[in-house]
């Protein structure tokens, strides 16, 4: 009996896995020209862990917004920010995640604003990002740029990204942590997805 359960165990284990790679293969969008592939939560980070990463991130970039003006980080000091990573053509994550920001603001007052950057830089102009994200709040600015700055805005949050264009495939993945920053400019915290604490809303 003992190499039967043993042997019985480890296949569960395979067939286990096999079964979530399965799962993560459907979240992909049925549209043949896009892709849609979540965030993965990672295991809780220890709180050293969790500070390091905090203290890597710089709040710095350099965009555009809808009416080809370049927007820093500077242009939101004084306010309270929450930043964010995505793309227009997202049907899942980044709807779900403006719609949190969107409410957060709602309940915040004047103090507060959204910043949404697309790191699809070949469809997302700064106009059609910016109507896009101001459509969940017009307190949300949406920014893009050329692929370097984009690249170098991804690279100060810590943000990994990929755009795969094939031949019948258009595919975008990307982190999608809620970066929490103050009126000086410094962050402050950093959220996954959909952690926002009621307390931002007071």
């Amino acid at each position: 009996m003992g190499m039967p359960l043993r042997f019985f165990m480890l296949l569960l284990l395979v067939t286990g896995s096999v079964t979530l790679a399965r799962a993560d293969e459907t979240t992909a969008d049925s549209d043949a020209n896009t892709a849609i592939v979540p965030h993965r939560p990672q295991a809780p980070e220890s709180a050293p862990a969790a500070r390091q990463q905090q203290r890597s991130v710089k709040v710095e970039f350099d965009l555009v917004d809808r009416n080809g003006n370049h927007v820093t980080q500077e242009n939101f000091r004084g306010k309270f920010v929450l930043l964010t990573f995505g793309y227009t053509h997202c049907e899942h994550i980044c709807p779900t995640i403006l719609e949190e920001i969107s409410r957060t603001l709602k309940a915040s007052g004047n103090d507060m604003a959204g910043i949404f950057i697309s790191v699809d830089t070949e469809r997302d102009s700064p106009a059609i990002t910016d109507g896009y994200a101001s459509g969940f709040s017009q307190k949300i600015t949406g920014l893009s740029g050329s692929y370097a700055d984009v690249a170098a805005a991804a690279n100060n949050f810590n943000v990994r990204y990929s755009v795969t264009i094939t031949q019948n495939h258009y595919m975008v993945q990307h982190s999608s942590n809620i970066f929490y920053i103050g009126p000086d400019g410094k962050l402050i915290n950093i959220y996954t997805f959909n952690s926002l604490p009621h307390e931002l809303e007071k």
